[in-house]
């Protein structure tokens, strides 16, 4: 239930960004007070436990794998959170970034949540 929770939010999240790049880059400029950055924070860090959770839960090497280096990099991407020079590096590298290259990490975010969703 967990795995289907979290794909969703995936598809929802990168349906936005694959529509809309640059409105969610300039969203995330103008909007990032103390409240969101810790929700985010807290956000990521649920995300990154419910991937590692999901990813023991698994079977097969190869996706197993992927599944919990994704939740380890979402952990760590919670901590950056805690420091906000981290997180206006972090904008900084996204809105340098060229449209096509958002576009492609969204298209990622989708298929992590397909996978995920679909998980039996």
């Amino acid at each position: 239930m967990l795995a289907k929770v979290l794909g969703l939010f995936f598809i929802f999240v990168g349906i936005i960004w694959l529509l809309k790049p640059q409105a969610c880059l300039d969203f995330i400029k103008k909007k990032m007070t103390k409240k969101i950055k810790f929700v985010l924070m807290a956000l990521t860090f649920f995300v990154g436990a419910a991937l590692i959770k999901i990813a023991f839960s698994m079977s097969g090497f190869l996706i197993k794998t992927i599944i919990l280096v994704l939740g380890v990099l979402a952990l760590i991407k919670g901590f950056l959170f805690l420091k906000k020079q981290a997180v206006e590096k972090m904008i900084e590298f996204a809105s340098k970034l060229p449209l096509p290259a958002l576009r492609v990490m969204a298209a990622t975010n989708i298929i992590i949540g397909l996978y995920l969703f679909f998980i039996k």
